[in-house]
């Protein structure tokens, strides 16, 4: 029975060995002089790497992963936080922690904010509007409360839509806008239109936006995924930001990682900075 029962749960870590949060047992070893230090998270493990480029994970004295291609800290749903890639490219995503938690931030002084995109005859009105937040210690904010500030009127010569992530036509923040785009539609094909930028950083009520153009060319389609923008020109497939439009098929971001496929049949996964990883 003895037998049976290691055997069964061999069997389920081999099954579950690309989403495990399990730490394995690892080799007893000693790092070698040549090896560099990638990444240290205050003694807790140590990652790193051999003169032949591959990657290993040290914890208690062990090589808990070892022959890695890949290996990076990943925002990821549950307890996994690492992503990595293995000799045979198959991925792994693990739990490894000790590093220093991200501070809160604290939310004293904090405004809160709403900018949207309407309708007019004049073409579409992006405006901003002081929703709410510390009035007791900034009591002159009060008199901006619920007024729309004018960013900017879009014509509809232009575009013939005009929205943000997700075709969301309303954006909600607290503090300061941090990056946020403006998409359009023109006919059948989509861009970026540009960046919404904050213009007047003395001022604690933040009403004072322009909107920063891109000049990215059209697009015959694009995809929301989470927060990257999947974008298809010519039949083939890129993330903004992230690749170049080159892919026959590219899955959204998932940690730092994306599967992709090219036209000529290759396959592997590329990570958020374009570097490619063949199966």
């Amino acid at each position: 029975m003895r037998f049976i029962s290691i055997a069964i749960t061999a069997i389920l870590l081999l099954g579950c060995q690309n989403s495990s949060t399990a730490m394995p047992r690892g080799t007893k070893a000693l790092p070698s002089k040549s090896d560099k230090i990638i990444r240290d998270s205050a003694g807790h493990y140590r990652i790193y790497q051999r003169p032949d480029k591959s990657f290993y994970v040290y914890k208690g004295g062990r090589i808990v992963y070892d022959r890695l291609k890949f290996i990076s800290p990943a925002a990821l749903p549950g307890k996994n936080n690492m992503q990595a890639l293995d000799k045979d490219n198959r991925l792994l995503e693990f739990a490894l922690y000790g590093a220093f938690p991200d501070m809160p931030l604290c939310g004293v002084g904090m405004m809160e904010y709403r900018i949207d995109i309407s309708g007019g005859t004049g073409g579409f009105d992006v405006g901003i509007m002081l929703t709410g937040g510390d009035m007791e210690n900034y009591p002159k904010a009060k008199r901006q409360l619920h007024k729309v500030h004018h960013i900017a009127t879009i014509s509809k010569s232009s575009v013939d839509d005009i929205y943000f992530a997700k075709h969301k036509k309303r954006v909600k923040f607290e503090g300061y806008l941090d990056s946020t785009m403006l998409y359009y539609q023109r006919g059948r094909q989509y861009g970026i239109y540009g960046k919404l930028k904050r213009i007047d950083t003395r001022n604690t009520v933040a009403l004072h936006y322009s909107i920063l153009r891109q000049r990215s060319g059209l697009y015959d389609a694009m995809k929301f995924a989470g927060k990257d923008v999947l974008l298809q020109k010519n039949g083939r497939w890129g993330c903004r930001g992230k690749t170049a439009i080159k892919y026959a098929k590219l899955a959204p971001y998932r940690g730092v990682l994306a599967r992709f496929t090219l036209p000529d049949g290759r396959s592997g996964y590329v990570t958020d900075k374009g570097v490619e990883y063949y199966d």
